[in-house]
Order: C-alpha cells, then sequence, then structure tokens
C-alpha cells in the first residue's frame, strides 16, 4: 500500500493492483473522461494477478511485478517515469523501465530503484542532487547512485533520497535546506552522504524530515521538525538524528514519512502518529493542531502508510482504514474527512470496479452491485441506481465489473452477464441486444475457472482447460 498526495495505490491478496483518488495526470491509468479525474474508491489497474509492490509520488505511479518488471505512468513533467519520457500531457498507460528491479519507491517529482544485483538507479528531477549521480540535473531514465551498496532499502523524500547498505549503514543525499539528509549541515550533496555512525533496519524519507529504525529497533528523525514530526516533544528541527519519544520506546517495527507527519508501528501491534494534524491525518478521537510527541491511534494494526495529508492502516483480518484528508478520493472512502479510521470497503473478499458502478464478491459466495444503474449494471432486476450494495441471488465464485456491464462466475463454473447488451458483450450468442437487468447464462458451453469484463465493452474467460474465450 502507498499514499500519494492526493491518491493512493495497494495490492490486494489475489495480487490485483488497486488505485484511487486524484487523476488528473493519469496517476490511476485510464484517463478518458471528466469522471475519471477523481475515484473516490478503489479501481483496478490492468488485469494483471502478479503485483509484487507499488508505490506512488505526487502525480505518478510505479509498479513492480514478481518477475522484477517495472511499470510506471502518470505525470512525466521532469521525467519520473523513467522511460525516456518528458512532456507536460498525462501517460495514463503503464510504460515499462528498462532493467530488472526488486524494490521501488517515488519521491514528489524523482523515483529510485533498487536493481537485482544490488545496484541503485533513480531518474525524474535532479536539481537538487536527489538522484545521486553526482549531477544536479534531471534525467528521464535510470542512472546509476555513485558509490555505497550494494543495497538493501531504498525511501524518497519531497526532494531528497535515502538509502540502507548491505552492511547496515544508512546514506542520504539531495535536497537538504532544512537538515533531511541527517549529516549534520544543510548543503545540498548529489552523492550519498553517511547518516550517523550506527547500523539501520529501515530508512522513511517524506516532505523534509526522515526518520530512521535503528537495529535496537528505537526510532530517530530529523530534518524539518516545525510542525512536531521529530517526534521528540521540541517542535524545532535537526540537522543530526534524535530519538522519537526521548527514547523510551525500543520495540518499533515500521515507520512512514508523509509530508508534515509520521507514523510508526509497535511490536504490539499499536500505531503512534505525531506531527501535522491539521487535515486529521494523524487518526485522532481528539483533534488538535499538532503533536509534537507519539499520540496513539486507537486499535491493533499490521500494517500502515502515510501520505501528504492522510494515513492508512490495515488491521489483522486485512481491512483497510483511512483517515485524514480526502481531496480527490484518496482515502478511498467517499467524500468527507474522518477524524479516525473509516473503512474502505466492507467484509469482502474481492471487489471489482467499473467505469460507473462496483461489484463484490462476500464471504458466503454472494454477490452485491452499486452505483448508476441505467442499463441494468446492477443485476438486481430493477432500473434504480443504488448507493448502497443491491444483493444479486445466486452462489457465485467470482464477479468483474466493466463499464456498463457486469459478469460473474457461478458455483457451478458457468459464467453470467447482465447489463448493456451491445456488441455482443453478454456472451449470449445473439449480439447486440437490448439491456439485462439480471444475470442471463452465455453461450459458451464450457466450464470456467475466471472471468474478466473490461472497460472497453469486451469480455473473456478462462476454462478449466486454460482455453481462453472472449
Amino acid at each position: 500500500m502507498s499514499l500519494g498526495t492526493d491518491h493512493s495505490c495497494g495490492i490486494r491478496l489475489d495480487g490485483s493492483l488497486w488505485c484511487w483518488g486524484r487523476n488528473d495526470a493519469g496517476q490511476l491509468t485510464a484517463l478518458d473522461s471528466d469522471a475519471d479525474l477523481e475515484v473516490p474508491r478503489p479501481r483496478q489497474v490492468g488485469a494483471a494477478h502478479d503485483w509484487a509492490s507499488v508505490d506512488v509520488g505526487e502525480a505518478s505511479s510505479c509498479a513492480l511485478s514478481m518477475a522484477g518488471a517495472l511499470w510506471c505512468w502518470g505525470a512525466s513533467g521532469e521525467g519520473q517515469l523513467g522511460t525516456g519520457v518528458v512532456g507536460t500531457e498525462p501517460s495514463p498507460t503503464p510504460a515499462q523501465v528498462t532493467g530488472v528491479y526488486a524494490a521501488v519507491s517515488l519521491g514528489e517529482h524523482h523515483a529510485c530503484a533498487i536493481e537485482v544485483t544490488g545496484g541503485l538507479a533513480c531518474w525524474g528531477r535532479g536539481l537538487e542532487g536527489q538522484l545521486g549521480d553526482a549531477t544536479m540535473v534531471s534525467r528521464s531514465t535510470p542512472m546509476p547512485v555513485q558509490g555505497g551498496g550494494p543495497w538493501l532499502g531504498v525511501t524518497t523524500g519531497a526532494r531528497h533520497t535515502c538509502a540502507v547498505a548491505a552492511d547496515g549503514s544508512g546514506w542520504c543525499w539531495g535536497g537538504d535546506s532544512a537538515g533531511a539528509l541527517g549529516d549534520g549541515a544543510t548543503l545540498d550533496q548529489a552523492v550519498p552522504v553517511r547518516v550517523g555512525a550506527g547500523t539501520w533496519r529501515a530508512l522513511a524519507a517524506g516532505g523534509a524530515t526522515t526518520c530512521g529504525l535503528a537495529d535496537d529497533q528505537r526510532l530517530w528523525c530529523w530534518g524539518d521538525g516545525s510542525l512536531g514530526q521529530l517526534g521528540d516533544g521540541t517542535g524545532g528541527g535537526s540537522t543530526v538524528p534524535v530519538l522519537v519519544g526521548q527514547g523510551a520506546t525500543t520495540d518499533w517495527t515500521d515507520v512512514a514519512v508523509g509530508h508534515q507527519h509520521v507514523c510508526a508501528r509497535r511490536t504490539d501491534g499499536e500505531v503512534w502518529c505525531w506531527g501535522d494534524n491539521e487535515h486529521a491525518q494523524l487518526a485522532q478521537v481528539t483533534p488538535r493542531a499538532t503533536s509534537l510527541v507519539p499520540a496513539l491511534v486507537e486499535g491493533t494494526w499490521a500494517a500502515l502508510a502515510t501520505g501528504a495529508r492522510h494515513t492508512c492502516v490495515i488491521d489483522g483480518a486485512r481491512d483497510l482504514w483511512c483517515a485524514g484528508a480526502a481531496g480527490g478520493g484518496a482515502l478511498g472512502t467517499g467524500e468527507g474527512t474522518p477524524l479516525t479510521p473509516s473503512p474502505v470497503a466492507g467484509l469482502w473478499t474481492s471487489v471489482s470496479a467499473g467505469t460507473r458502478g462496483t461489484c463484490a464478491l462476500d464471504a458466503s459466495q454472494g454477490v452485491a452491485c452499486w452505483g448508476v444503474n441505467t442499463l441494468g449494471e446492477i443485476g438486481d432486476g430493477l432500473d434504480l441506481d443504488r448507493e448502497a450494495p443491491a444483493m444479486i441471488g445466486g452462489a457465485w465464485l467470482a464477479v468483474s465489473r466493466g463499464s456498463t456491464h457486469a459478469c460473474g462466475l457461478r458455483d457451478d463454473h458457468q459464467i453470467a452477464c447482465w447489463g448493456d447488451g451491445t456488441s455482443g458483450r453478454l456472451g449470449t450468442g445473439s449480439g447486440s441486444e437490448p439491456p439485462r437487468p439480471s444475470p442471463v447464462l452465455t453461450a459458451a458451453g464450457a466450464l470456467f475457472a475466471t472471468v474478466a469484463a473490461s472497460s472497453n465493452g469486451t469480455t473473456c474467460g478462462l476454462d478449466t482447460s486454460t482455453t481462453a474465450h472472449c
């Protein structure tokens, strides 16, 4: 899961990739109409189920496949897609970055990725030295970072980058006006400089602040602390690492840094946040403008992520909850700014989002749909739009939602479709036909294992002998 300024992306347990929020630069892909400019609830990116990780920047996104292929899309004005493209027009179609990678991290306008060989390459904006290639110029294709390595982890802030080497040493480079490099100075650096003399489990950069989890599980932060984001109770900045919470806590396991706030998780599942809370990104029951020390987020959590102005956490049941600024639909919870974590979705085992609505499968094999219903795409036999899930009869194994139609895989391994009947997308053998407000069986005459209804009006299914039908 990765949170940007006004958009977010996550990978489900089935390996599918989902994004939501602002889409004015194609950072969610599929920029086809004004309706695509903001997507307030998760929408699947492509049909692949082999995604390993995803990271998002201010208005761009990159995802890494299990095989190490890296794909990027969205804003490309400073070459941050790494594909050689530099332009003012959105790039909503994922394009592959040359190379094979193990990890990727996106800053505001630059990106860095660790190669499977242990090398590190960066691209995009480089005017503050954040690419680490000994220059202060921007690049539209990956450039190797000078010195250090092999690398185990990389993290990018707004205009700086940090990484952990194989020996546990920490290094930072790029913009340093607020001390985000942690080397005791405020000079921009175009090559890596060492942070402290100790060793680190992980580093996390965001805005002009950096935090590090040391080997002894104490947490340190440095850089901009004007809104309390160093967590040491002072409300001031530091050019060298300072202990969070005066160092009393020695069981931190994860840390994430937003634009001007920080959240971290402990071994018992508690999540604590501090710094700016103007948009309720600290997820506190009692709102306050800032918190100079860590404040507890109610609940027990298995994972966390921070965006520029919002925070999301995952509980032990794998339900996703978010709080903070909802601009562009970044929370995935609809409109409004919740003070405490609000659920992104209900108790569903899988979900499929189309252009005008959503369908989901629950734990009891029931399918429900909601959204626009002018062409019967809800599938409940009526022609009413639905703001809440409407159940469809029968038992189902999977469901897929297109732009104006949907299809489901029944428990007898037959495919049934409903909604817009033009162009033969319902698969009944009748070609174009009137809208079907209830599921109708396809005429394929096979037993199926999967089904996919696309936004362009095509439907495909893979049968139990692995033959594809479309």
